[in-house]
């Protein structure tokens, strides 16, 4: 099977055991964005988690929308982490792959808003599968709670931010 068609992109024996270690010990904010996903609770969809792709383990994957969904806790705010992140983030994006990133506290502190992100994302791939993604507009503030950066080809990040009243 050719690595477009393969939902692990010729992943190997190695990855596939790592990606089961990992299960084993999700973050909490992984725990709290899986409990909304798994099953097909979310709009019906089959989403995955600790999911091998490649050389890579990401966070939960999406296989009928190429979504990955990436979340970050603050060791991803280090130069040599961000780097890193960025290689990756590359590689999966030469696969067709769109990746979503969201800060582990937005998880914490927002789990709505993060599940309405993912809902406009997907929403707007049904509609029309050529348009380029921008549920809330490139670094401008949206309903006063999420931020959204675009990173590169395919790849938003989107940060929690409190409004003082």
């Amino acid at each position: 099977m050719d690595k477009i068609n393969d939902m692990h992109y010729g992943s190997n024996s190695f990855t596939f055991q790592k990606a089961v270690e990992l299960r084993n010990r999700m973050t909490k904010a992984e725990t709290v964005l899986w409990e909304e996903l798994r099953h097909r609770k979310f709009m019906g969809l089959k989403f995955r988690r600790q999911h091998p792709i490649d050389r890579f383990i990401v966070d939960f994957y999406c296989h009928k929308h190429k979504l990955v969904i990436e979340l970050d806790g603050s060791v991803h705010d280090l130069p040599e982490v961000a780097e890193n992140d960025k290689n990756r983030e590359a590689e999966l994006t030469d696969l067709g792959l769109t990746i979503l990133r969201f800060s582990n506290s937005i998880v914490l502190q927002s789990i709505q808003a993060v599940l309405n992100t993912i809902a406009k994302f997907i929403s707007s791939t049904e509609k029309n599968s050529d348009a380029l993604f921008h549920p809330l507009g490139r670094g401008k503030e949206k309903s006063g709670r999420i931020l959204e950066y675009s990173l590169g080809k395919n790849t938003y990040f989107y940060v929690y931010k409190i409004v003082s009243k």
